[in-house]
Order: structure tokens, then sequence, then C-alpha cells
């Protein structure tokens, strides 16, 4: 993703304009669904809005894709507990959390 797109949709969170985050940061996935990090973001954006079942998505494909990474983990945690999913949140890998 191109330093200048993740630096609108940060500001755009910072500003509080969420939902133009959102549509910015949609776009840019499905410019190129293979951007995690701009995958990573959408799910922090869905969670803002507590739109779990959206961030769990966005979350699960970002572990499937760098399962090495600890934040996308913990964010499908918050994720999986704000469904109140509580065992499927606890059987995550506290190596990654």
């Amino acid at each position: 993703m191109p330093a200048g797109n993740t630096q609108t949709v940060l500001a755009l969170v910072q500003a509080n304009r969420i939902a133009e985050a959102k549509t910015l940061c949609k776009s840019l996935c499905d410019s190129d669904p293979r951007d995690m990090y701009a995958w990573f973001l959408l799910g922090i954006i869905h969670a803002q809005l507590h739109e779990y079942v959206e961030a769990e998505a966005c979350c699960r494909r970002v572990v499937a894709a760098n399962p090495q990474e600890p934040m996308p983990h913990f964010n499908l945690g918050v994720a999986l507990l704000q469904q109140e999913r509580f065992a499927e949140a606890a059987s995550l890998s506290l190596i990654h959390i």
C-alpha cells in the first residue's frame, strides 16, 4: 500500500472520520487483496465501529497470512470477546498475545 494512502487512512481515523477511513481502506483492500496492512487497518476500523464479525474476518485474514505477528492475534481475540465467544478467544495461542 502506498504510504500516502496509509497516512490518509490513519489521519482520517485520528480525525474521528471513521466512515471515510473505512471507505478508503476497503478500496485499498479491493485494489490489492494481498495488502495485509490494509486488512489490518480495516479490522481495527470495523472494531471501532463495533462491527466485530467484520473485524474478525479481517483479523483472520491477516493472521493466516502473517501468523508470527502478535497484534493481529490480539485484535482477533478482542473481536471474539466482543462477540462473547470466550472459549474461542481463550484458545488463541498465548505466545501471540
